[in-house]
């Protein structure tokens, strides 16, 4: 292993051609990212390994760092995974070096990453998140599949004269007025406007926004990321006043066929904790459960837990609910982009 070099990658064009090719990449390891999340303040290193000048595995990592939450060197932030892919497990084992020595540089207390696949990584694990996905084959078959319940639902949001649109970057402004306040509803601080926009201008991300609409008025919205041959809605929300229209199994629904159209083969709904309401949902549309692998070391000897369930959380949750949405949305970027 001599001969390995890690460095910092400048050239994404040599790194998004690994990903692309590497059967474990997902979307959230393209170099995109750095220029998107670099746009919100904090810094990155790319680090990528080379053998006679070809690649042999990629480490996107990010330092965030918060008086409220600790600090983290991680991969990915705002993601449900990323992490290390490379050519073999010695390599794998010389990132992991790598990135435990910048941890150590940074001064952080954790190195956090993000795993969709089974490791034997000497790293403390957390395994109460999942994806759940589903296979795109026509929209007869899907329809055939889904319970009475997903049926009668979604019938009923066209009966309530829902209606949904695909739109570009130009409207990301429809789409985070609705997300602003579906966070705040759950007691979550809301991303930066900037990181959308960040995301949604970025030449080598595919991406579009989906609307739902009562009449005129935008009532729900997701953005959706393509990549290979899977579609995944990471940011999704309706307005809750809404749900008895179901616009969400509108939203769904919708994107599903928007995925036929482009020739997706899987559906992404996104992350989930196991038994939480938005599991139990998902679920529901005959989705397959996949093991989501979040890791961390600990320099400090403290013990990583930011779920919003944890007593700890759960006052400022609860009273982040009652906050004028005016306040929430004033405060609530400064807050969530540094909450890993």
């Amino acid at each position: 292993m001599k001969d390995i070099k890690i460095k910092d990658c400048v050239d994404g064009k040599l790194w998004d051609a690994y990903v692309e090719m590497h059967n474990l990449s997902a979307f959230c390891h393209l170099y995109g990212w750095r220029k998107v999340i670099e746009g919100i303040g904090h810094k990155s290193y790319y680090l990528i390994a080379e053998e006679n000048e070809k690649t042999k595995g990629i480490l996107p990592l990010f330092v965030i760092k918060s008086k409220l939450f600790g600090s983290s060197l991680i991969s990915m932030p705002f993601m449900d995974y990323g992490g290390i892919i490379s050519d073999n497990d010695k390599i794998a084992n010389r990132f992991l070096e790598e990135a435990q020595k910048i941890g150590q540089i940074e001064n952080v207390d954790f190195l956090q990453l993000h795993h969709s696949y089974p490791n034997k990584f000497p790293l403390e694990s957390n395994l109460d998140k999942v994806n759940l996905k589903l296979k795109l084959s026509s929209e007869k078959e899907l329809m055939k599949g889904f319970k009475s319940e997903i049926k009668n639902r979604i019938n009923k949001a066209y009966k309530s004269c829902l209606h949904f649109e695909v739109r570009g970057a130009k409207e990301v402004k429809l789409f985070y007025e609705v997300f602003a306040i579906a966070m705040r509803d759950m007691g979550t601080p809301v991303m930066p406007l900037k990181f959308f926009e960040n995301m949604l201008l970025e030449s080598n991300l595919d991406t579009e926004i989906f609307l739902i609409k009562k009449q005129k008025k935008v009532i729900g919205g997701a953005i959706a990321i393509y990549f290979k041959d899977q579609m995944e809605l990471p940011w999704i929300a309706c307005m809750q006043k809404y749900f008895s229209l179901c616009p969400n199994n509108l939203l769904y629904w919708e994107a599903m066929k928007r995925g036929l159209e482009k020739s997706m083969k899987d559906f992404n709904f996104g992350r989930s904790s196991k038994d939480s309401g938005h599991y139990i949902f998902k679920k529901r549309w005959g989705a397959s459960v996949q093991q989501l692998f979040y890791q961390y070391i600990s320099y400090n000897g403290k013990t990583y837990d930011l779920n919003p369930n944890n007593p700890k959380y759960k006052l400022a949750v609860n009273l982040w609910k009652k906050l004028p949405l005016s306040v929430a949305n004033y405060l609530g970027p400064h807050i969530a982009r540094n909450i890993p």
